[in-house]
C-alpha cells in the first residue's frame, strides 16, 4: 500500500523525493513456469480479506500456498532466476537501497 511521499536529503545536501510503501502480508501465491504455463511469472497476494468475502475458486490458491485470504492479487512477469517459492513472505529487505521500483496505482473516480 502507498503510504505517501516524503523528502530525504543526502550527505551533499541534495533533496530526493521518495515514495513510502507498506508491504502488508505480501506472499507469493503461485509461480508460473514455462513447462506448466508457457511463460514465467509470480502471483503475489497483499493484505488480508475475510474468507467469507472471497470467491470459491480463489480459495484453492490460498490453500495451496498455505497462506490466508488476500485483499489484492497480482501477477508479475519475471525471469527464471527471479522465481520465488510458493508461500514465501516478501519484505522490504527484498529490495536494496537505491533500487528503482516502477509503481503504478489506481484512483477512485
Amino acid at each position: 500500500y502507498k503510504i505517501g511521499c516524503m523528502s530525504l536529503w543526502d550527505e551533499w545536501g541534495e533533496k530526493h523525493m521518495v515514495t513510502v510503501c507498506q508491504l502488508d502480508r505480501l506472499h507469493v501465491m503461485k509461480s508460473m513456469t514455462i513447462q506448466n504455463d508457457g511463460y514465467e511469472a509470480v502471483m503475489l497476494g497483499l493484505g488480508y480479506r475475510s474468507i467469507h468475502r472471497q470467491d470459491r475458486p480463489v480459495l484453492g490458491t490460498f490453500i495451496k500456498a498455505g497462506v490466508g485470504p488476500k485483499h489484492h492479487m497480482c501477477e508479475f512477469r519475471v525471469s527464471s532466476d527471479c522465481l520465488l517459492p510458493v508461500g514465501h513472505q516478501m519484505s522490504v529487505r527484498h529490495f536494496v537501497p537505491g533500487q528503482w521500483v516502477f509503481v503504478s496505482g489506481w484512483t477512485k473516480a
